[in-house]
């Protein structure tokens, strides 16, 4: 990053002059934080802000009836609390492990084919994540099951699947501009963050004063000023949440979000230059074993996803009106929850 300043980030990255070995981890392997607004918690809980069941199954799952039973516990409890989506994440083996054994292909199976409509809701794979482990080969699975009425139009879905192969053309390493410097975020910049996230007319939690100070005091979170103002023109945080998955071990949740950009400052790759920035940091302090680096990016519009692209992430698949969330779109989405590409990191 030889032209992009970096002041104070305390975070790994050429141009920065902390040194690897001076610098403090920013993501630790003995980690204490075991919930984010994003990423959630361990366990299955009802988001009555989001009209979800939301749940991170933190065991390893081998067998299809065990499966299928926090399914139908799922469904039960968004049935019971007026939910129309339940969307949960699991730890499995591998396909290819899966593949070793009658009991593992029978699960396979049903991962594969987890779709149609049951018991009123619509089930969905909505993402298969690869990962590896100390204990082998293993993949974290989105399942979802929706109500109708929350999944979106066809024609909607065609328009992202579209919106998405824009994002994906044409990609190239950012470029990056001297105008800017990037640095660690500071109590200071709250009022610029706030100033910055209301770019977003609907969010999953609230962007004020309060949440994101919180945000800045507990969660690595990157700006980039301009350099001739020295405003905070854009950000980006890095959640980091430890799941003891019984069976697998600790299993970390690395998920890029509170991605904003104030309009006259896009196109300039600000915030895929803070992704790469972070994900250097990632395989610096935890390396590649039980970690699962990835984003959310709004499919109502193709330049978050692409943002994360330029990163060096894959699609990884897509959730259903996950959550409230609204800014600019180039969709015919209607409503407060939006589609989402998951792009992971590899």
């Amino acid at each position: 990053m030889r032209n992009l300043r970096h002041i104070n980030t305390g975070i790994r990255g050429e141009g920065n002059p902390a040194s690897a070995q001076r610098r403090a981890a920013v993501f630790r392997r003995q980690h204490e934080g075991n919930s984010s607004p994003s990423i959630g918690a361990a366990g299955i809980r009802l988001d009555s802000a989001n009209g979800r069941v939301k749940g991170i199954i933190p065991r390893l799952i081998t067998r299809t009836r065990e499966l299928v039973g926090i399914l139908d516990s799922a469904r039960e409890m968004a049935r019971e609390n007026g939910a129309d989506r339940a969307t949960l994440r699991f730890f499995l083996p591998s396909f290819g492990s899966l593949e070793q054994s009658g009991e593992g292909r029978e699960l396979a199976s049903f991962i594969r084919n987890f779709s149609g409509t049951a018991n009123g809701y619509v089930n969905v794979v909505e993402g298969v994540l690869p990962f590896a482990c100390e204990a082998g080969e293993m993949m974290m699975v989105y399942l979802a099951m929706n109500e109708p009425s929350r999944i979106s139009p066809k024609d909607v879905l065609l328009h992202e699947q579209g919106l998405r192969r824009i994002a994906e053309t044409g990609l190239h390493a950012p470029v990056e501009n001297g105008d800017y410097a990037i640095r660690s975020a500071q109590m200071g910049d709250v009022p610029s963050l706030v100033e910055l996230y209301s770019v977003f007319t609907q969010y999953l939690i609230s962007l004020n004063e309060e949440n994101v100070a919180r945000m800045v005091e507990s969660t690595p979170v990157l700006v980039a000023t301009s350099s001739s103002s020295g405003k905070v023109v854009s950000a980006l945080a890095a959640e980091h949440v430890a799941i003891e998955v019984e069976g697998a071990g600790t299993v970390h949740l690395i998920e890029l979000s509170e991605a904003a950009t104030s309009p006259e400052h896009r196109g300039k790759n600000l915030c895929s230059i803070m992704a790469r920035i972070f994900l250097e940091n990632v395989d610096a302090d935890l390396g590649r074993l039980g970690v699962i680096a990835y984003a959310e990016a709004r499919a109502a519009h193709p330049a978050p996803t692409r943002t994360f692209l330029q990163a060096g992430g894959e699609i990884a698949g897509c959730l259903n009106k996950h959550c409230v969330l609204e800014s600019e779109r180039m969709s015919a989405e209607q409503g407060d929850f939006e589609n989402l590409n998951v792009v992971q990191f590899r």
